[in-house]
């Protein structure tokens, strides 16, 4: 198999299935203790997870490759090479569905120049990496929030292939699996309806605006800041129009990931700044101020949470370095009383300049709680699975039950987490124990 010697493998296997030795099954023993060896081996290394996925992916591709050309492309081997990935991915329940998210994430952004058609070739194959994966909610979850995050920043590479891919993964997992996916690109398409009937008063800046179903989106943490009159109305105007076009909803605006336009004045001419809505807040401080500090800011805009924080860092420290720190500081931590200034030297060859929006990158924290909503809707499905199977059988025993819990579930479960919610639903009076036998269950209807 090092060797990658094809043709003497084919030549094994021919001899190994001659009908006077039929010894197929050493050989499937022995490329599937090959295979788990490998990938447990680059699995467990940790330090390498930046590869994880495109070194799983050639590997999977030459396995292909190997069981067609030597092994006359057999269930029997690619079943073999499966169950072997399966198994080695179990060892790391979390890391191998979020990298491979990741790795999806970066070939649908905007930014990847591989062709459409490279493209859909590698998803092809991260969709056979995902059927092996047992942890698929994790996935579903980071994927969801990635999605979303491609949608609102205008990062989506393409539409039609987030289409065709969400369509692939609706096949292999169901209706269930996609339906936030789905309803995330209808949102889209519905608010470029309602922006399109929606004409903006005199006198205030055009407006723009995505109205999204709260249950299809990530929990995004809303804060509150101090709007200008001007943009205040204008939202008012809006909330005005939507209301009274659709009675009974109820708009709550997403400070946190609003974008804006800001036109800007430099000696060597004028510029179009593509900040989110608080770097704008930021910068319009400086209409008044020639110097501020960061203390004043907060002040003023009307929030010291910690993305305007980073809304800041993405003015002073990106690569485009609107503002600058006028006092001296170590690294990029921002102190109340640092003094912060306009940069009247900033540059840049372009007209448009999109600001990085730091207020969206992640942080330990986002995926914590992205990792902690994983856990509680893991709970909400093994009590679901266990109710839902104890009201059709009425009565089982522990191992039966757990058998058929374990078989149902999407995600890998230890059985003390399942032992652990069954006896809260007995708790809960959902279930009881035989009166002459504990390890059988009764459903209380």
């Amino acid at each position: 198999m090092e060797a990658r010697l094809v043709p003497e493998l084919a030549l094994l296997y021919k001899h190994m299935n001659l009908p006077n030795v039929q010894r197929t099954e050493a050989l499937r023993n022995a490329l599937k203790m090959y295979v788990k060896e490998k990938g447990t081996k680059r699995v467990s290394d940790e330090s390498l997870d930046a590869s994880l996925i495109q070194d799983l992916l050639t590997f999977k591709a030459w396995l292909d490759d190997i069981v067609t050309r030597a092994f006359g492309d057999k269930k029997d081997f690619i079943y073999v090479v499966r169950d072997a990935f399966e198994n080695f991915l179990a060892l790391r329940d979390v890391a191998p569905p979020s990298l491979l998210a990741k790795f999806i994430d970066g070939k649908m952004k905007v930014g990847n120049r591989e062709s459409d058609k490279e493209v859909d070739a590698v998803l092809d194959q991260c969709l056979d990496i995902f059927r092996m994966i047992s942890s698929k909610d994790v996935f579903e979850a980071l994927y969801c929030k990635d999605f979303a995050r491609r949608l609102l920043l205008g990062r989506c590479a393409s539409m039609d292939t987030e289409r065709v891919f969400i369509s692939k993964l609706k096949v292999e997992s169901g209706s269930g699996f996609t339906s936030k996916l789905e309803g995330m690109v209808k949102d889209l398409e519905t608010s470029k309806e309602v922006t399109a009937e929606y004409e903006s008063p005199e006198g205030v800046p055009p407006l723009s605006v995505l109205v999204l179903t709260e249950l299809h989106w990530p929990q995004y943490q809303s804060c509150q800041v101090m709007l200008p009159k001007a943009l205040s109305e204008c939202l008012n105007h809006f909330k005005t129009f939507y209301t009274t076009k659709h009675r009974g909803r109820r708009l709550v605006w997403q400070s946190c990931l609003c974008t804006a336009t800001v036109k800007a004045t430099y000696a060597k001419g004028k510029k179009e700044l593509i900040v989110s809505l608080l770097q704008a807040l930021t910068l319009l401080v400086y209409n008044t101020e020639d110097q501020v500090t960061f203390g004043k800011i907060q002040e003023l805009v009307g929030t010291r949470d910690q993305d305007l924080t980073r809304a800041v860092q993405g003015l002073i420290f990106a690569q485009a370095r609107i503002l600058k720190r006028k006092t001296k500081g170590t690294g990029r931590d921002l102190q109340a009383s640092d003094v912060i200034e306009v940069n009247e030297d900033f540059q840049s060859k372009h007209f448009r300049v999109k600001i990085n929006g730091m207020q969206m990158k992640d942080t330990d924290d986002t995926m914590q709680n992205t990792m902690k909503k994983v856990s509680e809707d893991r709970v909400a499905a093994i009590d679901a699975c266990l109710v839902r199977t104890m009201k059709s059988k009425k009565t089982l025993t522990h191992p039966e039950l757990m058998a058929s819990c374990v078989a149902q579930l999407k995600f890998r479960t230890k059985p003390e987490d399942v032992k652990k919610r069954i006896e809260m639903l007995i708790e809960r009076e959902y279930l009881r124990r035989d009166d002459n036998k504990q390890s059988i269950y009764h459903y209380i209807a």
